[in-house]
């Protein structure tokens, strides 16, 4: 049996809960419940983010939730998590952000849909940073618990 718990995806303005996403946990705590749908939101969240630190002039983004708190703890970036490659883009930053960190996992998906983000911020005046992890690593998070690609 898995255990579930909940994450809720504050909308815009920030008081705002747009959607809430749940994960379903391993019933020793340690990952994910082994079952195909194992994530899950209650309702639309397209532009929506999880915002897992407050707004800040140096913010990052990064595709899932473990992957943006692992970005936090190793660089000390304030990090929000997209939710989904594909809702990168359709992120709004707030006001009071000057320079973005786009945090891609290292797969086709996740790479183009963080390219399209820095293109669309840095035509909104932001200064932006494409960051990809270091070699042999899918995402941050991998960094974080030595993960290696296979």
């Amino acid at each position: 049996m898995a255990l579930a718990r909940a994450l809720v995806a504050p909308g815009d303005p920030p008081e705002a809960t747009t959607t809430i996403h749940r994960t379903w946990l391993a019933r020793d705590g340690l990952g994910k419940a082994d079952f195909d749908k194992n994530k899950m939101a209650l309702s639309e969240w397209s532009g929506g983010v999880i915002r897992l630190a407050p707004i800040a002039a140096v913010l990052g983004v990064a595709e899932g939730i473990e992957t943006a708190l692992s970005v936090t703890q190793l660089t000390g970036i304030a990090c929000w998590s997209a939710m989904a490659a594909g809702n990168f883009e359709k992120i709004e930053l707030p006001p009071g952000v000057r320079e973005v960190h786009a945090f891609a996992d290292d797969d086709p998906a996740g790479i183009d849909a963080a390219m399209r983000a820095v293109r669309r911020w840095e035509a909104a005046g932001l200064e932006t940073y494409m960051r990809l992890p270091p070699e042999g690593f899918n995402d941050y998070n991998d960094v974080l618990t030595g993960k290696r690609k296979k």
